[in-house]
């Protein structure tokens, strides 16, 4: 079966040949066109976000939560602990589709906020996530009229986003600093859900 691709990235296209029981097994069909990133591109950025590990969603620090709130408030836990251990968290995405789970480490790309958005977005796809959770640092400005990272006055904070399909996201962030090669948590977790709530990253899957 003959299906064609087109790079969501650079948006190269091209064609090539699929294998039958594939193309049976992703339900594809004649000339369909699949958005893929490109070798190019993943050469180029992609390595770490395309290479994701596939695990059981049960061994997931989320595997015995059943609502959203529950299921980020164990993802921000979790990667406190590890920002104080490893003085970092470094980009990640946690995509759940069933009783299977991926992670995809996105430091590769996440200089480049419209390359990661589409790489993103085609993850999502791809894994025909029922919800995803993105984990990062971030720094909170305390200014309207500049952006964060020329705010003097900025925050770093530990942000934590999760979707689950038909539903709005929910973010939750926990301000903190770095101390004498310490980690230091400076206040609490706020967590905000709701329509007005906008970004690159938020509200990826269908809402209804």
């Amino acid at each position: 079966m003959k299906i064609n691709l087109k790079c969501p990235l650079c948006g190269k296209e091209g064609s090539g040949d699929v294998p039958d029981d594939l193309a049976k097994q992703r339900n594809l069909t004649d000339d369909q066109t699949l958005e893929i990133p490109c070798p190019d591109c993943i050469n180029d950025k992609m390595v770490g976000a395309i290479a994701g590990a596939e695990i059981e969603t049960q061994n997931l620090c989320i595997g015995d939560k059943n609502s959203l709130q529950e299921k980020v408030e164990a993802m921000r836990e979790y990667h406190k602990k590890m920002l104080k251990k490893e003085k970092e968290v470094p980009p990640v995405l946690f995509t759940v589709s069933g009783e299977k789970s991926h992670i995809f480490m996105l430091n590769s790309v996440m200089d480049d906020k419209d390359k990661a958005e589409t790489c993103i977005k085609s993850i999502l796809a791809e894994t025909k996530a029922e919800e995803y959770y993105m984990v990062t640092e971030a720094w909170q400005g305390t200014k309207l009229d500049v952006m964060p990272s020329e705010d003097p006055d900025r925050k770093e904070i530990l942000l934590v986003y999760g979707q689950e399909q038909g539903a709005i996201g929910m973010m939750d962030s926990t301000p903190f600093v770095k101390f004498d090669n310490e980690i230091r948590f400076t206040g609490p977790s706020t967590a905000i859900s709701n329509a007005e709530l906008t970004g690159r990253f938020i509200n990826l899957l269908p809402t209804e």
